[in-house]
């Protein structure tokens, strides 16, 4: 199995709720999305598992708690439709206030029904 991509979201001020940030993938990319939340192994941090009921996309968020509030997002690269909700959270995530290293992609926040047809990542 290869690496996870990892990326890093920090916020100046705060970190969205999971809640709000799945609401807004859901208005984004007009797919069903549900997620669930477990406790992290790290100092009592949280994880939560992020995925489509409408195609198979899947995420990993985890708060990371080291001062600046801020997520990790991990997803398996071989997965051939995961990037783009990946690619569509950091869209959110930069709506929101919250900057990645990463330069966000050009089809990030339109619905997966419209990026779907010329889809050629995986």
């Amino acid at each position: 199995m290869a690496a996870p991509i990892l990326q890093e979201y920090t916020f100046e001020h705060h970190a969205p709720s999971i809640a709000e940030v799945v609401d807004d993938l859901i208005v984004a990319t007009g797919l069903l999305i549900e997620f669930d939340t477990q406790p992290g192994g790290i100092e009592g941090s949280t994880i939560w598992k992020i995925r489509s009921l409408s195609a198979p996309m899947q995420l990993v968020i985890i708060a990371e708690g080291r001062g600046q509030p801020a997520y990790a997002v991990g997803y398996d690269p071989f997965c051939k439709w995961t990037p783009y909700l990946a690619g569509t959270l950091q869209w959110v995530f930069a709506k929101r206030g919250g900057a990645c290293a990463e330069e966000i992609p050009e089809w990030a926040g339109r619905r997966w029904a419209e990026v779907r047809k010329t889809w050629s990542l995986g």
